[in-house]
């Protein structure tokens, strides 16, 4: 009886390591090629359909807390929005996800944030001059 109470807690331990070991090497070596695939993708699709143009060195996409980060981010401003905006360069960025409105079917953010950006503005300097035939 306790023989084969030992089987089958082994049997258990071994799924369990198993189930680890498949889990560490699937996040090990899926990871880096999906971090590679979105880091094109933002480029691709910011090329296509936005005012800007993103360049990131890195990307990392976190499981826990469900988060994305780029860092070293080139933004290139497109016409006629150029005329307004300089390149612009960040040296951080990222999005967390909220959980819990994730499981109620919801797509909220809890966390946008920015670290060390150089932005260049173009303001017209008739934006600061007063005009003399106002009242």
């Amino acid at each position: 009886m306790t023989g084969h109470l030992t089987q089958h807690w082994t049997f258990r331990l071994a799924l369990l390591v198993s189930f680890c070991f498949l889990l560490g090497f699937s996040y090990n070596y899926h990871l880096p090629k999906l971090e590679a695939f979105l880091l094109i993708e933002v480029e691709k699709l910011t090329q296509q359909h936005s005012p800007v143009r993103v360049w990131a060195h890195k990307l990392n996409f976190h499981l826990i807390p469900l988060s994305i980060v780029l860092e070293d981010v080139q933004v290139m401003v497109k016409p006629p929005y150029d005329r307004y905006l300089g390149p612009v360069k960040i040296k951080r960025a990222g999005a967390r996800l909220a959980i819990f409105p994730l499981l109620r079917g919801e797509f909220r953010l809890a966390q946008l944030y920015i670290r060390e950006a150089d932005l260049n503005l173009f303001l017209r300097p008739e934006l600061f001059t007063k005009k003399s035939d106002e009242p």
